[in-house]
């Protein structure tokens, strides 16, 4: 399954492609370069703000072309700092002579604010969502097939929009989303399964999605039928895998059956030499009273799937822990929830295992670096361990350096 985070960057980067966001971004990355140029220029410009009585405590920041996320915080910051910028062009008499010079674009226009105010708004939805889906400290997979298909809203929004370099952007990302999310065919199964194991979704949120955005076609209807039909032979698998080990756990389905079918069966082979074929019929009756007494091993493990799916939803909570759901209803669901702990236990983005073993600000002495391979992953490993409680893995630790802390001026 390819990292979600991944396609969204390619996305989004397809989108930032068009010649008049290209030109307003390059112009106010421009500004802030000159600025950041000089401490003395820097503290001139924290004068205008002052004198501006701008209310933020955000400074200015450069971004890394490459990585639109830190471009949206850079434009983000300028735009709450756009009166600043217009009293720094009458303070500073070489600041519009200056940009007009190489390697600068110029000076950004009316024109360059506005269209950075729509890219702000345009991005914000695609930043929050990489959050939300780089989480490291809890289940991501059962969010992941909402969040693509409120990003398919989103374009379709943005597609019938009057701006005309708006529509041109979603053209552009839809075209890079179709290819990996077009089509309801070439999402992995596995996330519609972590959808349907959501005790607040189940089948019913994943057929309303699959109505609302692709109803009225026969494709839709065979997609139904197919990731139910998956889920079912899923379920089977592990039926097949942890039945057994299950017939005796006290409080799960089948284990009083199992108690008296095994001590039964185990007794029936002996007496059958010595029992008449009245006898042996009139045991096979008992037999099928106990099982439908019990609704019998094999149905009543078959049917918790079934038993699942056919009770109502849980209410939609702010801090609903889907682990612990399942946790508590393990002896109601006990090979269920062993298939859900596995299939939502499968990460959407690589971003949080990246951050993990990402070398960044890490200084290795002499010692350190005679270590094996080995002992080394060993090491950054146990670390990540034992800061999980404290410290939660946020893609937001390398742009840290981007909003907060000193300023660190650069040579144009």
């Amino acid at each position: 399954m390819r990292c979600m985070a991944h396609i969204v960057n390619l996305v989004v980067q397809d989108g930032l492609k068009g010649k008049d966001e290209h030109e307003a971004i390059s112009r106010i990355r421009g500004a802030i370069r000159y600025i950041r140029n000089s401490p003395a220029r820097y503290k001139k410009f924290q004068e205008c703000v002052e004198f501006e009585k701008l209310k933020t405590k955000k400074l200015l920041s450069l971004d890394v072309p490459t990585r639109w996320n830190s471009t949206y915080l850079m434009l983000e910051t300028a735009i709450s700092l756009k009166r600043a910028f217009d009293a720094y062009e009458d303070v500073d008499l070489a600041y519009k002579n200056d940009l007009l010079r190489q390697p600068f674009d110029g000076i950004p226009t009316d024109y360059d604010w506005e269209r950075a105010k729509v890219l702000v708004t345009f991005l914000r939805h695609f930043y929050n969502l990489t959050l939300r889906i780089s989480g490291a400290l809890y289940v991501t997979s059962n969010l992941i097939f909402r969040e693509i298909c409120e990003v398919e809203l989103l374009l379709r929004h943005w597609l019938s929009s009057s701006d005309v370099e708006l529509n041109e952007m979603a053209r552009k990302m839809k075209e890079k989303y179709d290819k990996y999310w077009g089509s309801i065919e070439r999402i992995n199964m596995i996330l519609y399964y972590a959808v349907i194991l959501d005790p607040r979704h189940k089948s019913e949120f994943l057929e309303f999605t699959f109505d609302k955005l692709y109803g009225g076609t026969k494709k839709c209807d065979v997609m139904k039928e197919q990731v139910r039909d998956r889920l079912h032979e899923l379920f089977n698998d592990y039926k097949l895998r942890y039945g057994h080990s299950l017939q005796g756990t006290p409080g799960s389905p089948g284990s009083s059956f199992s108690r008296v079918s095994s001590s039964s069966s185990s007794s029936v082979w002996t007496s059958m030499q010595f029992l008449d074929h009245e006898a042996t019929r009139t045991f096979t009756i008992e037999q099928e009273f106990i099982m439908y007494k019990t609704g019998g091993k094999g149905d009543r493990v078959k049917s918790e799937l079934e038993k699942y799916l056919n009770e109502d939803v849980e209410m939609h909570r702010d801090k609903f822990d889907i682990l612990n759901w399942w946790k508590v209803n393990t002896q109601r669901f006990p090979i269920l929830s062993k298939m859900a702990r596995d299939v939502l236990a499968v990460p959407v983005s690589t971003v949080a295992s990246e951050s993990a073993f990402s070398t960044g600000g890490r200084v290795l002495d002499a010692f350190r670096s005679s270590l094996s391979p080995k002992i080394v992953q060993a090491l950054i490993c146990t670390q990540d361990w034992l800061r999980k409680d404290s410290k939660p893995i946020s893609i937001e630790e390398e742009l840290s350096e981007l909003e907060v802390g000193d300023v660190v001026f650069v040579d144009c």
